[in-house]
């Protein structure tokens, strides 16, 4: 009996040891660079406002730079992020981009964990009577309380 007890306990353990074995997960802890729509890379730029400000925006595969410009002199606060670059002590990219386009066609592009975000998308416009590629962007208005439009042409 007590041959049987240690006989039926080794093969209990054997088998035991194998399906534990056998299950453990691999992880992979590489991370994964962020990566811009080709149909948004390029050097984009807004005409001038009444004011004479203007937006630059330079977006390449891996990141998403944007300046503001008064009479042609760059102001200072001009940012930008890199999907290569990750938020301190995560594997989060610091570049937010969404998966998929949204509903309407727009890309959210921007900066990871900020309000900084940017909902662009290509379209073609007629401008000085030729049809050009351009950036259509749309933001909320709080104080217009509505859908403002703008459009980004190629530097």
């Amino acid at each position: 009996m007590k041959k049987f007890r240690f006989i039926v306990l080794i093969f209990a353990a054997i088998i035991g040891f194998t399906l534990f074995s056998s299950s453990t997960q691999s992880v992979s802890a590489k991370s994964h660079y962020k990566t811009t729509p080709v149909s948004l890379r390029g050097k984009w730029t807004t005409h001038r406002d009444y004011d004479g400000n203007s937006q630059y925006l330079r977006i390449t595969k891996y990141k998403f730079y944007v300046a503001n410009y008064r009479y042609g002199r760059k102001q200072s606060g001009a940012w930008g992020v890199s999907g290569k670059k990750f938020l301190s002590g995560t594997t989060k990219p610091a570049l937010y981009v969404s998966k998929h386009k949204g509903s309407k066609g727009y890309w959210a592009i921007g900066g990871a964990g900020s309000d900084g975000i940017w909902h662009l998308k290509a379209v073609r416009k007629k401008h000085n009577g030729h049809k050009v590629k351009v950036l259509k962007s749309y933001s909320y208005d709080f104080d217009y309380q509505g859908n403002v439009v703008g459009y980004y042409y190629r530097k």
